[in-house]
């Protein structure tokens, strides 16, 4: 297995709300992965769904107007995570933020959000991942947002 190498030049840094962070944080401990290491598999994943793209283009082409690039302003946390990327997936990232005419780090962004609300795609990150059922995670609906709840340690 040959390892492709990372340039500099291939870092992306997004900003998540604190629910996002949160979110990533317990599924990379059920899966015992780094946050970086989750987000990266998790856009490399997201970027080859063709249903998820062809929803991030729908909702691009409804909510152009309403689409905002925050810079962190006012009493909203906002915490910082760094990709390196390697150079197939940052140029195939490029290409797809090119041809819905987002920003890279935007769209990066939006993917891993799609996928953290998939509940299909983390039950399957978990079924190949998870070694400890005692960390697995329960995705949980309220009010239309998505938590993931740890099952506890059942096990002792």
């Amino acid at each position: 297995m040959v390892e492709e190498t990372v340039l500099k030049n291939n870092r992306v840094n997004l900003s998540l709300t604190n629910r996002q962070d949160s979110n990533l944080k317990r599924l990379a401990i059920s899966i015992n992965m780094k946050p970086s290491s989750l987000a990266v598999s998790l856009l490399d994943r997201g970027m080859y769904d063709k249903k998820m793209i062809k929803e991030l283009e729908q909702e691009r082409h409804i909510y152009s107007t309403q689409m905002i690039v925050s810079k962190g302003g006012g009493n909203k946390k906002i915490n910082r995570v760094n990709l390196s990327l390697t150079d197939k997936q940052f140029m195939n990232l490029k290409r797809l933020s090119i041809k819905l005419n987002i920003r890279h780090t935007k769209l990066a962004a939006l993917i891993i959000e799609k996928c953290l609300s998939n509940v299909q795609l983390i039950n399957d990150l978990q079924n190949e991942y998870c070694t400890q059922k005692a960390y697995r995670i329960v995705p949980i609906n309220k009010n239309g947002e998505l938590t993931f709840t740890l099952i506890g340690r059942d096990d002792l």
